[in-house]
């Protein structure tokens, strides 16, 4: 009987401890996760300008400028990379 009543003890101790009503999924959240991201990426794009820096911008909000072009061989997916 004690090898059937601890699993089901164990299991519903985990099943009973998730919280269901999880604040990651509403929407008011959400919405101020994608204001936050609208503002930061106001201020970067204005910081850009005033510095007179061209960049390049890739999803999901990352900008990047490159001062100098690189030259040689471009990497594999599995090479090891060291920068100056």
């Amino acid at each position: 009987m004690k090898r059937i009543l601890i699993p089901i003890i164990i299991a519903a101790t985990f099943f009973f401890s998730c919280d269901l009503d999880n604040d990651t999924n509403d929407e008011d959240y959400l919405k101020a996760i994608a204001e936050q991201f609208t503002a930061d990426s106001t201020l970067i794009e204005q910081y850009l300008s005033d510095s007179s820096l061209e960049a390049s911008y890739i999803e999901p909000g990352l900008f990047y400028v490159v001062e100098e072009q690189g030259t040689g061989e471009n990497p594999e997916l599995t090479s090891l990379v060291t920068v100056d």
